[in-house]
């Protein structure tokens, strides 16, 4: 463990499932930080191990259940701000060097109106920059995502840049004044709710042109026939969820009673061609849509 660390009063926040992995991934970048908290949602493999040895200065909090991407970060979030201001939440398959932190951490005092100051988050497979923009003034789910190249000649602050979850950094006060992130998401949509609550709110969201994160994109955690499943029925549910909550929960039911009636077929043709994979979506849009119109999450906790 080093003996000091550049970043003494920020905190460090990721969350793991079944990304073992990514330990030595994630500890590059954990070990610029004095305070890291590491939520592990219940990964029953040898994750734990793996990150309480990569990085062993790293608070590890081991959840009894697999909360969801959102919850586990708000779990880190409120641990953090006793010691902390500020919070940099990282995917474990995401870097980001300290060159670029410093980067990020001048913006935050020069625009002490941000609640968010985001990297450019560049894929390692494809080498581009997951760079968008969208009009969240629009509301949900209007406001066209369009890309924007990256190029040196933009801006220095981005404005209205689409917020990637794989790695942000958060003044703690304010995020936690707009809700941090929604528990009741448990992955997906996290990243256009917050961004929506921070165009109602008094904050602004900016991306810094010149600090950039590396992303492997997918890695975050094994895949399985059930995992896929899982994913796609969150994927689903969450675009239900925010219809509920942005929209109404009228116009949030009329979605999942069209996606009900289509489901049904697609499964059963997608199975005729063994298609798995759209099998597989649509399978999970179909359990979303019912949790939707019950009202109940049973088949989160059943898949």
């Amino acid at each position: 463990m080093p003996s000091d660390f550049p970043f003494e009063n920020v905190a460090l926040i990721s969350v793991t499932y079944k990304s073992e992995k990514l330990a030595q991934h994630l500890a590059h970048t954990a070990s610029l930080f004095r305070h890291v908290w590491i939520i592990d949602n219940n990964s029953q493999d040898d994750t734990i191990a793996a990150y309480r040895q990569a990085i062993p200065h790293a608070t590890i909090v081991a959840q009894s259940i697999n909360a969801g991407f959102g919850p586990a970060n708000n779990v880190g979030f409120e641990a953090s701000r006793a010691d902390c201001q500020r919070a940099l939440f990282i995917n474990p398959d995401c870097t980001i060097s300290e060159a670029a932190i410093r980067l990020l951490l001048e913006a935050a005092d020069t625009h002490p109106d941000a609640a968010i100051i985001s990297p450019i988050v560049f894929s390692t497979a494809t080498q581009g920059a997951n760079l968008k923009l969208r009009d969240y003034g629009a509301g949900y789910p209007a406001g066209q995502v369009r890309d924007l190249p990256y190029s040196h000649t933009l801006p220095a602050v981005i404005e209205d840049a689409c917020l990637d979850g794989a790695c942000f950094l958060v003044d703690s006060e304010k995020f936690a004044s707009i809700g941090a992130f929604d528990n009741n998401i448990f992955m997906y949509s996290e990243e256009d709710d917050i961004s929506l609550r921070v165009h109602k709110s008094r904050f602004r969201k900016i991306t810094v042109r010149d600090a950039h994160a590396q992303h492997l994109g997918g890695a975050s955690s094994t895949s399985s026939t059930r995992v896929e499943l899982r994913k796609k029925y969150h994927q689903k549910w969450a675009v239900f969820y925010m219809l509920g909550k942005h929209k109404s929960p009228a116009v949030s039911k009329i979605a999942a009673g069209k996606t009900l009636l289509v489901a049904p077929i697609a499964i059963l043709l997608y199975a005729l061609l063994l298609q798995k994979r759209n099998f597989l979506k649509w399978s999970g849009w179909m359990l979303a849509a019912l949790d939707t119109l019950s009202g109940k999450r049973y088949f989160q906790n059943h898949i």
